[in-house]
C-alpha cells in the first residue's frame, strides 16, 4: 500500500484523497500519530481500490501471441528494434542485443514459449529502465542538492512511480515506452518528493523549476497511460 501523507493543521479528522491518476494521499490532523493513519488506510483499502477503478481507465489486455519474429519494440515512443526468436543451447533462456534486433533465446525444454518471450522482453525493458532512470534521477537530484538511496524498477498496474519516506525511488518499467521528455517529467516528479513529501504548491514550484512544461508532459502521460500500462500485461 503506497500513498503520500500530508499533515494539516485545519483537518479535524483523518481523510483520504485520490488524484486523477489514482495516487492516494492520507490527510492527518496535526496531533494524530502516523500509526493511526496507517491503520485507517489499511481498514479502508477496499474502498480505495474501488475508487481507483472509477478513476484509472480500464487497461486492455494484449495477447503474447503478437510477439513473433519481426515484431517491432518501442523505446522512448519510437521504434527501437525488432525481435528474433531462436533456440537456446543453454539450460535457461536469455536475450541478446544484436545491432537493431533483440534476439530472444528460448529454452525448448523450459516454460511455455509465450511465457519465456514475455519474461525476456520484460527483462529487456527492466534493464533499460534501471540504467536510464538511475542516470536521470541522479541528474535531477543533483540539481536539487539532494540524493536518494535505492532505485527500484517495479511492475505496477496503475502507478508510474513513487518516493518513499526512506528516500527510495520506485518506477514502473513501462515508462520507457514514453517520450524522453515525459520520462523526465516522471523522474522530476519523484525526485521533487525527496524535498517535498506532498503535492503542495511548494512541491509543484520545484517541479516547474526542473520541468517548465510539466503540465503538457503530465497530460500526455494521463492520455496515454491506458495504452502504455496495457503493454505486456
Amino acid at each position: 500500500m503506497e500513498y503520500q501523507i500530508r499533515r494539516s493543521a485545519k483537518a479535524k479528522r483523518l481523510r483520504m484523497t485520490l488524484n486523477s491518476t489514482g495516487e492516494l494521499t492520507l490527510v492527518l490532523p496535526r496531533f494524530v500519530p502516523a500509526a493511526a493513519g496507517h491503520l485507517f488506510v489499511k481498514t479502508n483499502w477496499q474502498w480505495v481500490e474501488a475508487q481507483r477503478k472509477k478513476i484509472v481507465p480500464e487497461i486492455p489486455v494484449h495477447s503474447y501471441q503478437q510477439f513473433e519474429n519481426g515484431f517491432s519494440l518501442t523505446l522512448f515512443d519510437q521504434n527501437y528494434c525488432s525481435i528474433l526468436i531462436a533456440d537456446s543451447l543453454s539450460k535457461k533462456s536469455f536475450y541478446e542485443m544484436q545491432t537493431d534486433r533483440l534476439v530472444l533465446f528460448l529454452n525448448p525444454k523450459g516454460a511455455e514459449r509465450t511465457v519465456q518471450i514475455k519474461t525476456l522482453i520484460e527483462n529487456f525493458y527492466r534493464d533499460q529502465a534501471r540504467e536510464y532512470l538511475a542516470e536521470r534521477s541522479a541528474f535531477f537530484a543533483e540539481k536539487l542538492n539532494t540524493n536518494f538511496n535505492e532505485l527500484r524498477i517495479k511492475n505496477t498496474k496503475s502507478r508510474w512511480g513513487s518516493c518513499s519516506s526512506k528516500k527510495n525511488l520506485n518506477y514502473n518499467w513501462r515508462i520507457m515506452l514514453a517520450p524522453k521528455e515525459v520520462i523526465d517529467y516522471l523522474v522530476v516528479h519523484e525526485v521533487c518528493h525527496l524535498k517535498q513529501m506532498n503535492h503542495s504548491p511548494a512541491f509543484w514550484h520545484l517541479v516547474a523549476r526542473l520541468d517548465p512544461n510539466f503540465k503538457s508532459h503530465k497530460k500526455w502521460l494521463h492520455e496515454n497511460q491506458s495504452r502504455l500500462l496495457g503493454f505486456l500485461l
